[in-house]
């Protein structure tokens, strides 16, 4: 899923890359009352590829154009990608597989941090990288709990080691979503529904593999 507002110049990037690593399932682009064209880009992907299901709305916040795209989600599974970020083309199977192989309910990946001009560049050079070890983790509230207490993270160095709260990176069972919605109007929407979705999970499988691109902008939300 990926919730789109005004991101013409690096949408075409970000919607390329999800649907590499999105083979044979649909891909919800949610348009967010875009003004810059996006809207029609979008409009024009998907008349190109029937694997991408487009929504529009009114301008409303990212966290109602994620809540729009759940409800019109029909997989499985759901993940998400920032507009302006990029996914390497293994993410969807190795999280998939890592998911299934362990019964987990949800499955999550490392990340990094290019800038927009090298990141293409960066992702190519990782993409033969071999797999890395799996982390298979029980009763996945108690330890995102103890990962995100203040003290554990100053004394133990340990901040988003295995967990983070953003929704990119990660594979959820769709089921987890039935009763979750984003609190619209507010910022790190994300961090608001992080624990009522891990109290609902029995297991957690998150990978060593660096496959998610969250690219530094200026222009992004979380920058300004």
């Amino acid at each position: 899923m990926i919730p789109c507002f005004n991101s013409g110049p690096w949408l075409l990037e970000a919607v390329r890359s999800v649907m590499q690593a999105n083979p044979g399932t649909e891909s919800v682009i949610v348009d967010d009352g875009s003004t810059d064209g996006s809207g029609e880009l979008c409009d024009s992907l998907a008349e190109k590829d029937s694997r991408i299901i487009v929504v529009h709305q009114r301008n409303s916040g990212i966290a109602a154009a994620q809540n729009a795209g759940l409800e019109r989600a029909q997989g499985e599974f759901i993940t998400f990608c920032d507009n302006d970020d990029l996914m390497a083309p293994r993410l969807v199977q190795r999280l998939l597989s890592a998911l299934i192989e362990n019964a987990a309910d949800m499955s999550c990946c490392r990340w990094r941090n290019p800038g927009a001009s090298t990141a293409e560049a960066e992702m190519h050079a990782h993409a033969d990288d071999p797999p890395g070890p799996t982390l298979i983790i029980d009763d996945p509230a108690q330890a995102y709990q103890r990962v995100f207490s203040l003290a554990h993270r100053r004394l133990a160095a340990a901040e988003l080691r295995y967990f983070s709260e953003a929704n990119w990176g990660k594979l959820y069972r769709a089921s987890l979503w039935r009763s979750v919605r984003f609190p619209e109007g507010r910022y790190a929407q994300d961090v608001a529904v992080s624990l009522d979705l891990y109290l609902q999970m029995r297991r957690v499988a998150s990978l060593a593999d660096a496959l998610y691109y969250w690219i530094q902008r200026p222009q992004s939300v979380s920058h300004r």
